[in-house]
C-alpha cells in the first residue's frame, strides 16, 4: 500500500528540521559569531510553523482517515521528538554565550 504524501513530507520535514538545526547549532559552537544565534532562531520559529502545520494535517489524517495510523503514528511521534532536541540545542548554545561572556 502506498503511503500519504503527509507522511513522506512529515518525515522529510522531521529528518531536515534535525539536520539543519545540528548544523546551525555546530556552526555557531565553532564561530561564536552573533549571525548565527539569528539563524538559529528564524529557522527555530520557521520550524516550528512548519511542523505545527504538518502535525495538524498529521492528527487530521489520524481521526478521520483512519488509514495506516501505525505509519502516521511513527510520523507524528518524529516531528514530536524534534521539539526535546530544539529545547537541548538552544540551551547548549544559551550555556555556551554565557560561558563566553
Amino acid at each position: 500500500m502506498e503511503s500519504y504524501p503527509i507522511i513522506k513530507l512529515g518525515r522529510i520535514t522531521s529528518f531536515a528540521s534535525f539536520i539543519i538545526e545540528t548544523i546551525i547549532l555546530f556552526a555557531y559552537i565553532l564561530s561564536y559569531d552573533w549571525m548565527w544565534e539569528v539563524v538559529g532562531f528564524f529557522f527555530f520559529v520557521a520550524a516550528i510553523l512548519i511542523n505545527i502545520s504538518i502535525l495538524v494535517v498529521l492528527l487530521f489524517h489520524l481521526i478521520f482517515v483512519k488509514l495506516q495510523r501505525i505509519e502516521i503514528l511513527k510520523t507524528i511521534v518524529m516531528v514530536l521528538l524534534n521539539i526535546p532536541i530544539a529545547v537541548i540545542y538552544l540551551e547548549i548554545a544559551s550555556r555556551i554565550e554565557n560561558f563566553w561572556y
